[in-house]
């Protein structure tokens, strides 16, 4: 199981220039995907893009979402086509569809679940990325937090006051990364411009 301590740390601007240099130093995150929509696929395609991290298994309960899914890991070409490498999958009808997401999960190395709480325990998992609608997400953070699982938790954080609030508590004392999903924050492009702004001072 990887450690709080083995992870990245948001990095500065000239240690983000940097960093692919050293990024075998890095340890592989084995990463289950709990909601396979929009946001659950952006985050594969991420994991492919980078190859920090390896899409170990998905859970979602809407079987076109998995086999969207399997079909981008069993062929990345799929995944960086995005909406028009996946439209085709929405015009299968049911048999068909169910041929293919049986194909593909012989295919494919990638778990799919059959329930929250068996990707939640797999052992072999490091991390959970929670991508599902987002008034559920505080049933899904406690689950996953039940199994000690780093987590990366898509914005919003919750829809309630109470919700978060909830949340905000579990994450006082728990020891695996808890964080929300506002990974713009270290995305290349604001960083760069912060530091044009901030370092250069090349506005105002």
């Amino acid at each position: 199981m990887i450690q709080k301590t083995d992870l990245p740390t948001t990095l500065s601007f000239e240690q983000e220039s940097r960093r692919s240099q050293d990024q075998e130093a890095w340890p592989k995150v084995k990463l289950a995907i709990i909601g396979a929509g929009a946001m659950g696929k952006e985050h594969i395609q991420t994991a492919l893009r980078l190859d920090r991290a390896e899409v170990h298994g998905i859970y979602d309960p809407f079987e076109k979402n998995v086999t969207q899914c399997l079909a981008m890991l069993n062929n990345p070409a799929v995944g960086r086509l995005k909406n028009s490498g996946l439209a085709m999958l929405h015009s299968l009808g049911d048999d068909k569809l169910r041929e293919l997401s049986q194909s593909l999960k012989a295919s494919c190395p990638t778990k799919v679940y059959k329930t929250l709480d068996e990707a939640c325990s797999d052992p072999e998992v490091d991390a959970v990325i929670i991508a599902t609608p987002n008034h559920t997400h505080i049933d899904v953070v406690k689950e996953a937090a039940r199994h000690d699982k780093h987590i990366l938790l898509e914005k919003p954080m919750a829809t309630t006051l109470p919700d978060a609030a909830a949340i905000v508590e579990l994450a006082r004392d728990y020891d695996p990364v808890l964080q929300i999903g506002l990974e713009y924050r270290q995305k290349q492009v604001y960083l760069e411009a912060l530091y044009v702004i901030q370092q250069r001072r090349s506005i105002g």
